[in-house]
């Protein structure tokens, strides 16, 4: 009879196990759609208010190009010059829409790829597996003792092997890489640049050992809107030629 009840509480105890377990799936899932439903939504407001723009941006160059046509009767470089003054800023104005809608679509996919991550953090807590080695190589042909170098961020995650999917956003959460390369660097450095303007804010910079670079960079790195991430490069001779670089980070 004891033996019977212990069967039973034990059957009752791995019920209950796969049953909570169960509702985790079921929350990590919920939580997902429900992240990328929000990421679908910010997309989608930005492209509703672009495309508004855009219909009230050739309704107001219509109007415009009408004005041009009743100011310069008679004068018909006057009245050609005008229309194409108005097309023209009519065009950049749309441009930048375009740009617009392109900056959401990579927010989206930024944002997809958080939610993601946070799925396989919800289904095996972060603590329990460890961090991957990472591994590239990026090839810099412009070290000529001038201006820094520039090589996206994203175009090493694409190649390095272990690369984590927001790689091209936090380094896979930052730490220390090591940078080895064929010949002596000055410096490599670490910044986000803007989209639109093109500046450049300075996140982490290394600290040299021979042709070896040391860049540590911060575990709770966020990017700006409109931001990329990039590495810098220079040197201290001028190569004349293709120079490769090997980026590296062991496990943490």
């Amino acid at each position: 009879m004891k033996s019977f009840a212990l069967r039973i509480l034990v059957v009752a105890a791995m019920a209950s196990l796969f049953a909570l377990t169960g509702f985790a799936q079921t929350r990590c899932e919920r939580d997902y759609r429900t992240c990328v439903g929000a990421c679908n939504v910010t997309r989608n407001q930005t492209l509703a208010r672009n495309n508004l723009r855009r219909s009230q941006i050739r309704i107001q160059l219509g109007r415009d190009l009408t004005q041009c046509n009743v100011r310069f009767i008679g004068d018909p470089a006057g009245r050609q010059s005008c229309r194409n003054e108005k097309q023209a800023a009519a065009n950049a104005a749309l441009a930048e829409l375009d740009r617009s809608d392109r900056q959401a679509e990579r927010d989206r996919i930024g944002c997809i790829t958080e939610c993601r991550r946070q799925l396989r953090e919800c289904r095996e807590p972060s603590q329990s597996r460890p961090e991957p080695t990472v591994n590239g190589e990026f090839t810099v042909d412009c070290l000529e003792g001038g201006p820094p170098c520039r090589g996206a961020v994203s175009d090493f995650c694409t190649r390095a092997a272990g690369a984590c999917d927001d790689c091209w956003r936090s380094l896979c959460g930052g730490g220390e890489w090591l940078i080895d390369s064929e010949v002596p660097l000055r410096s490599v450095t670490l910044v986000g640049v803007s989209d639109t303007s093109r500046r450049e804010r300075v996140l982490a910079t290394s600290s040299i050992k021979g042709k070896r670079a040391i860049l540590n960079v911060p575990r709770d790195l966020k990017l700006r809107p409109g931001e990329q991430l990039y590495f810098q490069f220079t040197s201290r001779i001028k190569p004349h030629r293709a120079v490769k670089v090997t980026i590296h980070r062991d496990k943490h």
